[in-house]
């Protein structure tokens, strides 16, 4: 397949949340996740040591 080719199965296996910010105090995250067919917000709670390891690397 050449790179002008669009492969089908690698489109549907990308993901459907985006958009991620994290809060200022690393607590919680917001995203867009597309679960019901609409775009969505959501929030959810992180780990305590999430900002620590994300900023290892």
């Amino acid at each position: 397949m050449d790179k002008s080719t669009l492969d089908l199965a690698q489109l549907l296996s990308l993901p459907t949340a985006y958009e991620a910010t994290v809060s200022w105090d690393g607590s919680t995250a917001a995203f867009i996740w597309n679960v019901t067919g609409r775009q969505e917000i959501y929030v959810a709670k992180l780990p305590d040591d999430c900002l620590d390891l994300c900023l290892v690397r």
